[in-house]
């Protein structure tokens, strides 16, 4: 029931790409009659409902892609209080702040007799660090119970697909599968500037919410101005309770240029900036080591996690060279044919032999002294695995003795 309470109320905010967290005045005293009164009415209204935490997580997302903060808006900005939405009192006003409106509105919503200082009082927030550990060293980051990992559709097409419309998708996996373990995050997507992201009817960016987020039902997105190397979203959700799982948090459409041709290569990338989120309800300590986990070690970073690719995807996609392998998805058109690849033909002699597990040894061994061609490289590729190994000239040598029946190895 309070799952669609929450979720019939959806805020989304589209605007032109992070400052997310947004300083605020000293709080009033607590033993003011009007502070329980007014905390979380960041609208004015004289309530406090669903609606302030749409205020907070628009002003968020714009806040993310360099907007002018709505509590700064000539038109709104003297209605809206920054004091007010700061409710947990820790100095930014973020998705968490919207996740307690939420959570307190669900509260009085069913009946229940509480005020906002008893709430936070119970939750003893985890206190924040809005950096990308989370100010955890790396052991403890590594011991974190939870270990989210986000993906991004990887997709190699054919030629005949170039006007096709591709959606991405950006999924979550922590081996949670049946569990409800995150409540608010705020998340960059930066995108090749050359792909056009379908919109709605309003002209903004469209998102739709996945299987991992379909019980969370608040949203914000907002877009960064055009112009820079990668063009960029923000998305910020929140909800009254751990109600986020393991699955899709949210897909959106793309179409390629009328300029794309065959070999090209389109990246797709999440990148963590200061202020991003992805954390319980309660924002718990459990709760704060995933989030470390998730920006450090759970998203392709600088020096750290990669993409990879296998010499045979390199020859048929030579857009993916080009890829910064710090992203996390692209769409890659596939090449025009070449010649007929002959796999396990290292050497382009026109036939699989001996001599073509040599070829690999020595290249492997010494590969300034004995290179291979790029076709030579991509037909080499047979035994499963990334790169060209020992393991390749293994498959060959067997391939040639009739102990398996075909290459590349399955």
């Amino acid at each position: 029931m309070l799952k669609r309470l929450i979720s019939s109320v959806l805020a989304i905010a589209a605007v032109f790409s992070a400052v997310p967290a947004c300083p605020v005045t000293a709080a009033d005293d607590d033993t003011d009659p009007e502070y329980e009164r007014i905390l979380g009415d960041v609208d004015g209204d004289g309530m406090i409902t669903a609606a302030d935490a749409a205020v907070i997580l628009k002003d968020q997302a714009n806040r993310a892609v360099e907007k002018p903060s709505l509590f700064d808006d000539p038109e709104y900005g003297q209605l809206y209080s920054r004091e007010i939405a700061d409710v947990d009192r820790d100095g930014h006003i973020n998705a968490i702040d919207a996740g307690c409106i939420l959570t307190f509105y669900a509260y009085m919503a069913t009946g229940f007799d509480v005020t906002f200082p008893e709430l936070l009082a119970d939750r003893a927030a985890y206190p924040q660090t809005y950096t990308a550990d989370g100010g955890f060293t790396e052991e403890q980051i590594a011991e974190s119970p939870i270990k989210p990992v986000i993906t991004v559709s990887k997709i190699l097409a054919d030629q005949s697909q170039i006007s096709n419309t591709f959606t991405i998708s950006v999924d979550i996996d922590s081996g949670n599968a049946d569990l409800g373990y995150y409540s608010t995050l705020g998340l960059h997507v930066y995108y090749d500037p050359r792909l056009t992201v379908e919109r709605n009817r309003a002209g903004e960016i469209s998102i739709q919410q996945g299987s991992g987020t379909y019980f969370i039902g608040m949203v914000a997105k907002s877009e960064a101005e055009p112009g820079a190397e990668m063009n960029s979203f923000y998305v910020a959700m929140a909800s009254d309770d751990n109600s986020g799982f393991d699955g899709t948090l949210f897909t959106f459409n793309v179409t390629l240029p009328e300029s794309a041709k065959p070999g090209d290569a389109f990246p797709i990338d999440i990148r963590y900036e200061s202020g991003d989120l992805f954390i319980d309800n309660a924002v718990t300590e459990k709760g704060s080591l995933m989030q470390a986990y998730l920006f450090t070690q759970g998203i392709n970073t600088e020096g750290g996690n990669g993409l990879t690719f296998s010499v045979t995807e390199l020859y048929k996609y030579p857009g993916l060279a080009e890829i910064d392998r710090s992203c996390d998805g692209y769409i890659a058109i596939e090449a025009p044919p070449g010649d007929e690849i002959i796999w396990g033909d290292a050497n382009v002699d026109g036939k699989v032999d001996l001599q073509d597990a040599v070829a690999i040894l020595q290249y492997v061994a010494l590969p300034k002294k004995y290179p291979l061609t790029e076709k030579g490289l991509a037909q080499s590729d047979v035994s499963g695995s990334d790169g060209i190994s020992g393991r390749d000239a293994l498959s060959i040598q067997m391939y040639d003795a009739h102990l398996i029946s075909e290459l590349p190895e399955k």
